[in-house]
């Protein structure tokens, strides 16, 4: 792959900025001129961005994505989770050299052209690899499918090579149910409608998260937030999660932190709301 350099600078608007994501079939958007969005805006039928364009604002940054047919109706401050497409194939390599940055696989069925641009390839056998995926094609007649990868090849592909395909993970986004073990990808800043484009919230303060006042831990306030089995935690005093100074392990997937409770800086009510400091995706 030949070597590759940034040719455009980030602009920026009164501490604004707008990123393009990093695959193809970006059509239909002029992409020299975009609008600068209002991400707390209602969501809306017509694709205005393309998936997965990062705003900033300051020390806030937003996603933009398209909420699953199956997702429930919630307003600003929810977790949201990923529904994205995975698809496993087991000893399906077909094609692909060293220094390629394309390989050709057996998808055993139809895909569309695209289909997962902007999502990842994982790959183990003849190396263990994940890549970001620049584009797919279609299937051929043998439903071989090529994929293009923001990297390049280390090894030969093989026949008993195996992958896993996920799509962009902000092409499919819902309500993060209870129970739900899908990644947790955001926070929602305006009404979810099914089917319909929006942004959700990864970064930064964010004051207007679902509040829940069954605390875990010794202390009100400086606690973590994150999910276990689908349901918002703190910081957790069982045995299940190891804690090593600021470095969290085991089951938790942690969103961020927040002040409730006995400091003295925090909303005495923490049954409303509370102040939290998003840590998702800078």
């Amino acid at each position: 792959m030949a070597t590759q350099y940034f040719t455009h600078k980030i602009v920026k608007h009164d501490g604004k900025s707008i990123e393009i994501p990093p695959y193809s079939g970006l059509t239909g958007f002029n992409l020299a001129k975009l609008q600068i969005p209002d991400p707390y805006g209602a969501a809306h039928a017509t694709q205005k961005y393309p998936i997965e364009t990062v705003f900033r604002d300051g020390d806030r940054t937003f996603v933009y994505g398209k909420w699953s047919a199956t997702t429930s109706v919630k307003t600003a401050g929810y977790a949201v989770c990923t529904v994205a497409t995975f698809k496993d194939l087991a000893n399906t390599g077909i094609s692909g050299e060293i220094g390629d940055s394309a390989l050709v696989l057996n998808y055993g069925a139809a895909c569309a052209v695209n289909k997962y641009a902007g999502g990842y390839i994982g790959m183990k056998g003849s190396q263990y690899r994940s890549w970001r995926i620049v584009s797919n094609t279609v299937q051929d007649a043998s439903n071989y499918v090529t994929i293009t990868i923001d990297g390049t090849l280390l090894a030969k592909i093989v026949s008993t090579d195996d992958f896993v395909l996920m799509e962009n993970p902000y092409n499919e986004m819902r309500w993060f149910i209870t129970n739900d073990t899908r990644p947790y990808v955001g926070v929602t800043v305006s009404t979810i409608v099914a089917s319909y484009y929006g942004w959700i919230q990864t970064w930064g303060t964010h004051m207007m998260c679902s509040a829940h006042n069954s605390w875990e831990g010794a202390d009100g306030y400086q606690q973590g937030v994150w999910i276990v089995s689908g349901a918002f935690q703190a910081l957790p005093s069982n045995a299940s999660i190891i804690v090593h100074g600021a470095v969290v392990a085991g089951g938790a997937r942690q969103a961020g932190w927040f002040a409730a409770g006995s400091d003295p800086s925090s909303p005495a009510d923490v049954s409303i709301a509370y102040p939290v400091y998003l840590t998702f995706r800078p």
